[in-house]
């Protein structure tokens, strides 16, 4: 008798449904062009913070384009939350949580599954 090997499609998917504060959210993986998006306004970030930590001048327009940035990062994973509706709670959710909760969040919904290929190639 052959061993049989259990494949959920649910464990497949770029979409899970999810229930985050008793809401539901349909999320989504983010996409490649997102994803390069959020590292070209992370180097951006990251610019700009440098600069102003060796002027020690913090402008009103140095304000503006760190709040214009954040902005930025935070519509773009409030469109991997769909709560059926115009986006409004999605919005509120992704601006209330921290960077570190907003991950935990993309961990726990989309697990990195190992194939045993890639852990003997590791451990080499």
């Amino acid at each position: 008798m052959s061993d049989y090997i259990s494949i959920s499609s649910n464990d497949l998917g770029t979409r899970k449904k999810v229930k985050i504060d008793e809401v539901d959210f349909t999320v989504r993986k983010l996409g490649a062009g997102e994803e390069l998006d959020l590292s070209q306004i992370a180097r951006q970030t990251l610019k700009l913070l440098e600069r102003l930590s060796s002027s020690n001048e913090w402008t009103e327009d140095d304000a503006k384009e760190y709040d214009d940035l954040k902005q930025r990062s935070l519509d773009i994973y409030a469109k991997t939350f769909d709560d059926g509706g115009d986006g409004k709670i999605s919005r509120e959710l992704i601006q209330r949580l921290s960077d570190e909760e907003r991950n935990e969040i993309y961990r726990q919904v989309f697990p990195k599954i190992e194939v045993e290929d890639e852990k003997e190639d590791q451990s080499s």
